[in-house]
């Protein structure tokens, strides 16, 4: 199970995604996780512009859903805290979003963000291997 660091304060927190946490994210934003965080994904748009010398001139954070990928981020410590109390380890207690928010101090959205998406994408969307690439792995 991943760890992060979110606040930087020495205190490292699991973090999943699994089925269950689309469950979360339903329950408590009456909403879809995948369609919020997702959304439509335009390719041809690029997050950034450099200039000749390599300088960022342009960073575009509209193609983020940042609230929406900071309540996934929040379902994911959820279910991670039900993994840890199902499987009898000693589990973080994760609060309200509403309480988290106001009880987390800064933040680094840019780690959030990076961490948020590649669990999502790990937990939710890995392709299963064929038995041909099983057998080709032996």
């Amino acid at each position: 199970m991943p760890t992060i660091d979110y606040q930087q304060d020495g205190t490292q927190h699991e973090y999943e995604a699994t089925t269950y946490t689309l469950m979360v994210y339903e329950q408590e934003f009456k909403s879809d996780l995948i369609k919020d965080v997702f959304g439509l994904i335009d390719l041809r748009k690029g997050a950034s512009m450099i200039d000749e010398d390599g300088n960022i001139i342009l960073a575009d954070y509209t193609n983020d859903n940042w609230t929406n990928e900071l309540k996934a981020f929040w379902a994911m410590l959820k279910t991670s805290e039900a993994i840890a109390r199902r499987e009898n380890r000693r589990a973080e207690s994760v609060p309200s979003f509403v309480t988290w928010c106001l009880t987390t101090k800064s933040i680094n959205m840019h780690e959030v963000s990076f961490a948020t998406i590649t669990e999502l994408n790990r937990g939710l969307f890995r392709a299963g291997t064929t038995e041909a690439e099983e057998a080709a792995a032996e």
